[in-house]
């Protein structure tokens, strides 16, 4: 397939370093991505993707712990091979760690934490999010 691409956007994001092991991000951006399919090039140049993302977390370092939650929200969004808006996608995930030695860690990674059914591709097929999910893991290092 011969398809362009451009997009013309901007973004801001943040870190903040806290106390006491605390710390968090944010970030915004506004964007117009497009997309041009030679194959038909009477309908010139499309819109793609979203086109305003909001995303942030919070995370918390103290000794042996490690915890963060993080959330990204884009909106704005369209099906590419339809042209019509498509509900936001909100995705959230959660990471605790606890490293009972340095080359040891024991860990707990939760996604989809509001268990949302959001669309997540932008095309004709209709990808859905899976339900909310977790990892239980034991790492090793060597």
């Amino acid at each position: 397939m011969n398809e362009d691409t451009r997009n013309l956007g901007v973004e801001l994001t943040c870190d903040i370093a806290g106390k006491n092991g605390w710390s968090a991000n944010w970030g915004i951006s506004y964007s117009n991505p497009q997309f041009y399919d030679a194959r038909y090039p009477k309908k010139g140049w499309q819109r793609s993707y979203g086109r305003v993302q909001l995303t942030g977390g919070v995370q918390y370092q103290k000794d042996k712990w490690s915890c963060a939650l993080s959330g990204s929200y884009l909106y704005d969004r369209v099906l590419e091979s339809y042209q019509t808006g498509v509900r936001p996608l909100f995705i959230t995930g959660l990471n605790l760690s606890y490293r009972p030695r340095t080359d040891h860690e024991i860990y707990l990674n939760v996604d989809n934490l509001f268990n949302r059914s959001d669309i997540t591709s932008h095309v004709l097929s209709r990808y859905v999010a899976l339900s909310t999910n977790f990892t239980l893991g034991y790492r090793i290092n060597f």
